[in-house]
């Protein structure tokens, strides 16, 4: 069984890896199209603006030139007296090839005739001045396209061709103006485009956060799994052991008091006679440790203040592992509520903490016992926190956890792993912080 679960777990490791590159490759593709057809749009606008420029260009001149093959024969001054012919070319020009506007104005920007047939007054579109540079060029004598304008929110491209009399002389300027409109539809085709990436980005993040939280809670499943296959045999296994080693154990410290009565002399102790009873009851202790992990804790829940169990541990500690070089110090909220919690784990729990702090500051420091209400994830707990000056924690935090593994010398690595387990069997959980030569804080909290 274990072996299969295993083989399950390898398998879904590498499913989750292979998961993991299909969703990056997807984000590079489509971050990648977007970009891409980005620059396409931006080449497309610029031969668009191009090849506009280039068919005013053309129509300017061509029209330019009609006009002084009509009115060549004119004076500076005398153009606008040709109002309407000069009118019937331009409203031709203008509906032949769809453009916008197409007038003629002089240095003063005052229009001289424009495509409109219907008479009216002269009048200014200084707008042009915009275009000063095109203007200056074509008031000697040369055709220029203007770039892309955007006036109101409307796109337009004008080119300006001067109209030049026999004489040599510049008597106006022709000024064709275009629609360019469908630089909005490629705009807002470019933001649809965009907008579309966008939002295919946050779904595929959103699916890879979804897959990543479904691979990590199968992965934690078939963790829980195997560490119950290992509770189950471990089980099985600790109390056959239990069984066939207290038996002998017994008979051993039997036999330790009978010889202590036949020989050990009351005048004069003999300290020999404590080796025995002592390793035999380090040894019923360790075997109680392996039958207590491995069948689980079982609680017996009662109402009562927990502050009645810290300061019963503070007592405790204090005369049990006496060094006036170790200050232990209790700091209780005075307003912590009753609840329902198994007084005696409870006690295991703070005294065992309690226990690795005092053993890791070998050169002295404070232990401090510390308890408080607190609210997480939106319900009330009982806050508790063993606080040392210490050595710290050298070992790998993420596992002092897990059963057998121990950064000490002696010990069988299942105080911290009991632990774990009776706070769990509470609702709660527990948390360590640790620095080298800084001290170790481990907290946990209870459901109240």
């Amino acid at each position: 069984m274990e072996v299969k679960l295993q083989f399950a777990e390898k398998i879904l490791k590498h499913r989750k890896s292979a998961a993991g590159s299909v969703v990056l490759l997807i984000i590079i593709l489509i971050v990648s199209f977007i970009l891409w057809s980005g620059s396409i749009l931006e080449k497309v606008s610029g031969t668009l603006d191009e090849e506009l420029g280039q068919r005013l260009y053309a129509i300017s001149l061509l029209t330019a030139h009609l006009i002084e093959a009509q009115f060549g024969a004119a004076a500076k001054d005398q153009l606008d007296f040709y109002g309407f012919e000069l009118k019937a070319i331009l409203n031709s020009v203008k509906e032949e090839n769809q453009l916008q506007a197409v007038f003629l104005i002089d240095e003063n920007y005052n229009v001289i005739a424009d495509d409109n047939l219907r008479l009216k007054l002269p009048e200014k579109r200084t707008y042009v001045q915009d275009d000063s540079f095109c203007l200056k060029r074509a008031w000697k004598g040369l055709t220029t396209a203007s770039p892309l304008h955007i006036v109101e929110g409307n796109h337009f491209k004008s080119a300006y061709a001067p109209v030049i009399n026999d004489d040599q002389e510049i008597m106006a300027i022709l000024v064709v103006e275009a629609n360019a409109n469908f630089f909005d539809n490629l705009r807002a085709f470019n933001q649809s485009l965009m907008l579309a990436g966008i939002i295919s980005l946050i779904i595929i993040l959103l699916l890879a956060v979804f897959l990543y939280w479904v691979f990590m809670v199968l992965l934690k499943s078939f963790e829980i799994m195997r560490r119950s296959e290992r509770l189950a045999l471990m089980g099985q296994m600790a109390a056959s052991m239990a069984h066939e080693i207290r038996n002998p154990l017994g008979i051993m410290k039997g036999t330790a008091d009978v010889l202590r009565e036949l020989y050990d002399n009351p005048e004069k102790p003999n300290e020999l006679f404590d080796f025995i009873p002592y390793e035999i009851k380090r040894l019923n202790r360790l075997i109680n440790d392996f039958l207590t992990f491995a069948r689980g804790v079982k609680l017996d829940k009662r109402s009562g203040n927990i502050r009645d169990t810290i300061l019963q541990v503070k007592k405790d500690i204090s005369r049990e592992h006496q060094n006036p070089q170790i200050q232990i110090i209790s700091r209780i909220s005075e307003d912590l509520p009753i609840f329902e919690f198994d007084a005696d784990a409870i006690y295991r729990v703070i005294y065992n903490l309690a226990l690795n702090s005092i053993q890791a500051m070998e050169k002295g420091g404070s232990l401090t016992l510390k308890a408080t209400k607190t609210v997480e994830k939106d319900h009330p707990y009982i806050c508790i926190e063993v606080i040392d000056t210490g050595g710290g924690i050298s070992g790998n935090l993420e596992k002092i956890f897990d059963p057998f593994y121990t950064t000490k010398t002696k010990g069988t690595g299942l105080g911290l792993a009991i632990t774990q387990q009776i706070i769990e069997k509470h609702g709660g959980w527990i948390t360590v912080e640790s620095e080298e030569n800084k001290g170790t804080k481990m907290t946990f909290y209870l459901p109240t």
